[in-house]
């Protein structure tokens, strides 16, 4: 797994940046443990998922067996300076993921404007089965924005356990984007285009290996859940000590909420919450 951190939604229109812990790509080994998972049966892969439904594709859709083999995770500080200037960017992603998750031709703009796309995945965009999901972490709901009587009930910043090495430049954030795809290009080039489409600049970087030659790389987990303390919590306090701290060590992550699906052509990421 590559791990990267990018500067992001940056700009004046939608008023939003970013620091934030980032993503990784790549599942290493995914397609074979998917494989081994369905007793020698081959996953097959969708060409696409509905974008629009009552729940946001990434989370039952698709279902264990036929998860993608490219994730990236990407958390994002938001800077917006009003409630308008964030409902921009809700609407802006929303309109990047619904023609990335659905694939096709980007316009020309013309000799006058720079490329509307890349061309990286050819002159027509393959859906790949990119889902993408977007959530957000309890700091959005706080006085910026006049949200903090939104907040969801059980949401609240990330909790340590003994065993953690948190690292505060990869914790917690106000927005958290998952993209996953069939293949790593194809996940690259979606939080590219996001990040192109909200006026944003970006950082990378791999972490490689480290200055002793020791591989810098891990796993991702990602759990959606009801209650965070009845649920994800209660099983991380029985695995406190457990024999794999030895060899497997948190250091970062965040709680957030995941946002209602888009429901059709017309509705946005959080249009009810910033009704």
């Amino acid at each position: 797994m590559d791990l990267s951190r990018r500067k992001f939604l940056q700009g004046t229109a939608t008023g939003a940046a970013g620091t934030a812990l980032a993503g990784g790509v790549l599942i290493g080994g995914a397609r074979a443990d998917a494989n081994a998972a369905t007793q020698g049966t081959e996953v097959t892969e969708e060409a696409s998922y509905p974008f629009h439904g009552a729940h946001q594709s990434g989370i039952l859709t698709p279902g264990p067996s036929g998860k993608q083999a490219a994730t990236c995770v990407a958390a994002f500080d938001v800077t917006a300076d009003s409630k308008a200037a964030l409902a921009e960017l809700f609407q802006a992603i929303t309109t990047r993921a619904r023609f990335l998750a659905a694939g096709g031709t980007p316009p020309n703009l013309g000799v006058s404007q720079p490329p509307s796309d890349s061309d990286v995945l050819g002159p027509v965009v393959p859906a790949d089965g990119l889902t993408v999901t977007l959530s957000a972490g309890s700091a959005l709901f706080d006085d910026r924005f006049g949200l903090a009587d939104r907040k969801p009930l059980k949401l609240k910043p990330l909790v340590a356990f003994p065993n953690d090495s948190p690292d505060p430049a990869w914790l917690h954030g106000d927005l958290v984007l998952q993209f996953s795809a069939n293949h790593q290009d194809t996940v690259h080039h979606a939080i590219r285009d996001v990040l192109k489409h909200t006026r944003g600049g970006m950082q990378h970087y791999d972490l490689g290996v480290d200055l002793n030659g020791n591989l810098q790389a891990g796993h991702i987990f990602i759990a959606y859940q009801q209650d965070l303390e009845r649920q994800f919590e209660t099983v991380q306090k029985r695995l406190i000590n457990e024999p794999l701290v030895d060899y497997v060590q948190p250091f970062g992550g965040g709680y957030f909420f995941t946002l209602p699906g888009v429901r059709s052509q017309s509705d946005w990421y959080g249009r009810s919450l910033l009704a």
